[in-house]
């Protein structure tokens, strides 16, 4: 039998290089596989964490605008059709800020609040590329907390005070053929420093109908405009 000629040194170190190599590169493919199968989701959360850093809720003088310029902006809108015939509305403005109440809270709602099932989410929407993530955050939060706003002192709205209690359904008691439009306006939060802004609008109407909206403003020169959600 001829004997097998022992491997050398450099040989045997060779030999565990090969595999060696085989491993970082299949380490490496599936490292590559993992960014390129996660990288659409962190591209679209990067900016908001950036966004969110400079996420905060308006001020006195900002939300007075803001309200103002959602009210004028009913105001303008074509009256509602019912039955084939256009309705008038007769706005009402609540002062007290539209607000969730959570289910979980344990705390009284009044009859115009919507209930939220958990103290957060209900108003996120990461499919929405109108609204920024970020934005909607930070209004989910704040639209848990109750708030006052000024009188806008808009001309052809009233002002309502409390009406958790019944100041909108003497409202609605009264003869009129218009309808009565309830209106309630959270505080908005911002992304500084010049927008866009975001607002939770709760709409109630003597029918009992309704519904809340989340409005986003945009800065146009000088001014707020209802941008979207109106």
């Amino acid at each position: 039998m001829i004997p097998r000629p022992k491997p050398s040194a450099d040989s045997a170190r060779l030999a565990g290089v090969a595999p060696a190599r085989v491993l970082v590169a299949v380490c490496a493919l599936a490292l590559a596989c993992a960014v390129a199968m996660a990288w659409p989701l962190l591209a679209g959360r990067i900016p908001d964490h950036d966004a969110g850093q400079s996420v905060r809720g308006v001020d006195d003088a900002m939300q007075a605008d803001l309200v103002r310029t959602y009210l004028a902006h009913v105001l303008r809108r074509t009256p509602q059709a019912i039955a084939g015939r256009p309705v008038d509305e007769v706005i009402y403005f609540d002062t007290l800020s539209a607000a969730f109440c959570a289910i979980d809270a344990g705390g009284p709602c009044d009859a115009q609040e919507y209930l939220a099932v958990e103290r957060e989410g209900a108003l996120v929407d990461a499919a929405d590329p109108r609204l920024p993530l970020a934005l909607q955050q930070a209004l989910d939060r704040q639209t848990r907390q109750r708030t006052y706003n000024r009188d806008p002192h808009v001309p052809g709205v009233t002002r309502l005070d409390a009406t958790a209690g019944s100041a909108f359904a003497d409202a609605c008691a009264l003869p009129s053929a218009r309808m009565g439009h309830l209106i309630r306006i959270s505080r908005g939060v911002v992304q500084a420093p010049d927008g866009p802004v975001l607002a939770m609008v709760l709409d109630r109407y003597c029918d009992r109908s309704g519904g809340m909206r989340v409005i986003r403003f945009d800065r146009q020169g000088t001014r707020w405009v209802v941008a979207s959600g109106g």
